[in-house]
């Protein structure tokens, strides 16, 4: 059940930023080549001129295939040959939104994208698009796993597992600075991923997915956290031997966001935590911020 109900709140989380991709990814092609610009090569310069051809070819015959009732009445209304792309974008799979949009879409506007997701490079207000599209590998991997009902709590798959970002322990506002603990060797499994996921729905302002999942921790005590990758915590806390849940702790500014602590908790007494460890960013207690 423990699974169950993970892979359940994971996927949820991953429509969230599944949804917002596609709908600014619209929203930036329309203003940038127009609704129908994609059909053109120019309008998608990250595709070779084959990829585009083939990509427009499979577009078209999945559209006059569909059924989809937004789909159906614009082929009933309109003579256009194809939708709009804020109309199309919505009925794509995302691995098809991936392959063909986000790579072939003008550097721009990637660049846009991983900047309203928070996902910045070491140079001022400049985003790291680089790392944004390694992370929508990490989560098609994710979203095939959860949708699939493979195991997912104790999962080691390094096609799942993102890229940190790097380390700046001289600049005490970087964000890459936060994710220190799972730099080891030894961080496996899909805490890493979970991580990450939890970072940029932060970023959309998406706060009852963490409520979500410290629930869920909270309702299977016993599972040990060290086997999802999370850091163990025992050297910090009272000694225990069962998983306890996260918990918020020390809120902090960083770069005009306000950022939480989430301290990992082995010692339970009577289901309750009993410690509280201070969260910095080279204690292997400090796991999330938002």
């Amino acid at each position: 059940m423990f699974d169950q109900e993970l892979r359940t709140i994971v996927f949820d989380g991953i429509v969230s930023i599944e949804v917002h991709l596609k709908s600014c990814m619209a929203s930036e092609l329309a203003k940038t080549t127009g609704p129908f610009g994609y059909t053109a090569p120019d309008g998608m310069p990250g595709l070779s001129p084959e990829e585009h051809r083939n990509a427009i070819a499979n577009i078209a015959n999945d559209y006059q295939r569909s059924s989809l009732p937004q789909l159906r009445h614009f082929r009933a209304t309109y003579s256009d040959p194809l939708p709009p792309i804020w109309i199309l974008v919505d009925c794509l799979s995302y691995g098809d939104f991936k392959k063909i949009f986000y790579k072939g879409a003008d550097p721009s506007i990637k660049r846009q994208l991983a900047l309203q997701l928070g996902i910045m490079s070491n140079k001022p207000g400049v985003s790291n698009e680089k790392l944004l599209r390694d992370w929508l590998e990490n989560i098609r991997i994710a979203r095939n796993k959860t949708a699939h009902h493979d195991r997912f709590w104790n999962c080691i798959d390094s096609k799942m597992t993102p890229i940190k970002p790097k380390l700046y322990p001289n600049d005490a506002t970087w964000w890459g600075n936060q994710w220190e603990p799972f730099r080891r060797p030894e961080s496996k499994g899909p805490a890493g991923f979970l991580t990450m996921e939890h970072y940029l729905l932060n970023q959309l302002d998406i706060t009852y997915w963490r409520n979500n999942f410290v629930g869920l921790m909270n309702r299977y005590p016993s599972f040990p956290l060290k086997h999802m990758g999370f850091p163990e915590t025992g050297s910090h806390c009272p000694s225990g031997n069962s998983a306890a849940p996260f918990s918020p702790n020390n809120t902090a500014t960083r770069t005009g966001r306000q950022f939480w602590r989430i301290a990992l908790f082995q010692a339970r007494i009577e289901g309750q935590a009993v410690c509280g460890c201070a969260a910095t960013a080279n204690s292997a207690a400090a796991v999330w911020s938002s």
